[in-house]
């Protein structure tokens, strides 16, 4: 006879991440840079079957904004800023 799998979720995970840099404007440049940022993710699995496991994931990043002046006499200045978002998805199969 033939038994059905137990399908049930697997516990979810999250992460917390906050990063600290020592900037300075002599640092920072329009090609390249750094701010100070915190990171949240969360992920979790799915057993489908005893064989199949499917994952899903998504992790953002949010940064702080850095500004700096760098002449006052016209008054140019710069802001430095981004956010980056994740998305994942996967499985697991078992033979």
């Amino acid at each position: 006879m033939y038994k059905s799998p137990s399908c049930h979720p697997s516990p979810t995970y999250t992460l917390l991440r906050l990063t600290r840099y020592g900037l300075t404007d002599e640092y920072m440049n329009d090609i390249s840079f750094v701010v100070d940022s915190y990171s949240v993710g969360l992920g979790f699995n799915y057993k489908a079957t005893d064989r199949l496991v499917l994952k899903a994931g998504y992790f953002q990043t949010m940064y702080d904004t850095y500004d700096r002046v760098t002449s006052t006499e016209p008054l140019v200045s710069d802001s430095f800023t981004r956010t980056n978002r994740v998305l994942g998805i996967g499985c697991e199969v078992n033979l």
